[in-house]
């Protein structure tokens, strides 16, 4: 049995995958039947409304040897012709940007916000550091003592994209020659690389400046810049308050741009530094 013609509701070219299936009152199943798997496609952009919905879809099946209508291939209740099935579909908002960024410790670690939870969202700028001052009330050292701004831009547009990446610091400086290093993998089917595979990955200098980075389409773009407060040596901050307004802001803002005419996605991440 095959099923094919599907038409209906949904808009655009819909495809379907799973049929055939093959059985017949001999299957070891009871009375012949047999639990089959459809797919069907649906093109992007076609579930537009957002919520639960029910959509009516026009389904033929078919016997595949000989007519439907004779012989051992007979289908039962007049399934020759073509059969309506409604389908409810949750249609989710959109809530996944093209571009993300966090920061993080230098063993990949999100940092914490002042009440102790983690600032794991995309663009937040309330994760925190100490900053540890000598007797002359300068800062000697920072708890972490470096960070990683982590990027990800993720191509939906269908086509492969040759990107330029830039991030600007506010109040931290790159650590190391090599303090830039980028990744591309497929977005979804697995295979997404950890932390430490990235900081190990295609170096690109300290600037922070990338250009020219080829992500084939449905591929994602991963970028770490390694990073330490820029006051290490000047004055301490005077509050040892978490969340205080003396606190010491750092962030760095991230631009992927593409495309023509050029589009270009920012996302800033920072942290709050305080007298610890």
């Amino acid at each position: 049995m095959e099923v094919s013609n599907i038409t209906g509701d949904f808009a655009g070219d819909v495809s379907s995958s799973g049929s055939p299936w093959s059985f017949d009152s001999t299957s070891s199943t009871v009375g012949g039947c047999q639990t089959g798997s459809l797919i069907i496609s649906i093109p992007a952009g076609v579930l537009m409304t957002i919520g639960d919905n029910v959509y009516t879809i026009n389904v033929l099946f078919d016997a595949i040897n000989g007519s439907p209508d004779s012989g051992p291939t007979k289908l039962k209740d007049g399934f020759d012709t073509p059969k309506h099935i409604q389908i409810r579909i949750n249609v989710k908002a959109a809530d996944i940007s093209r571009i993300t960024c966090f920061m993080t410790d230098s063993d990949g670690n999100v940092l914490s916000k002042c009440d102790g939870s983690p600032a794991n969202e995309s663009g937040e700028q309330d994760g925190t550091f100490g900053i540890v001052a000598n007797a002359h009330k300068k800062a000697v050292a920072t708890n972490p003592g470096q960070f990683y701004y982590n990027l990800l831009w993720r191509n939906d547009t269908g086509s492969a994209q040759t990107v330029n990446v830039k991030m600007s610091l506010t109040g931290l400086a790159a650590q190391g020659a090599q303090a830039v290093h980028w990744l591309t993998f497929p977005t979804s089917g697995g295979g997404t690389p950890g932390f430490n595979q990235v900081i190990d990955g295609n170096p690109a200098g300290a600037t922070g400046s990338i250009k020219n980075v080829l992500v084939p389409a449905g591929n994602t773009l991963y970028v770490t810049y390694h990073l330490e407060w820029k006051g290490l040596g000047s004055l301490a901050p005077t509050t040892n308050s978490c969340g205080d307004s003396a606190n010491v802001k750092v962030n760095v803002a991230g631009t992927v741009t593409f495309g023509s005419p050029s589009t270009t996605d920012i996302c800033t991440a920072g942290a709050l530094g305080y007298l610890k």
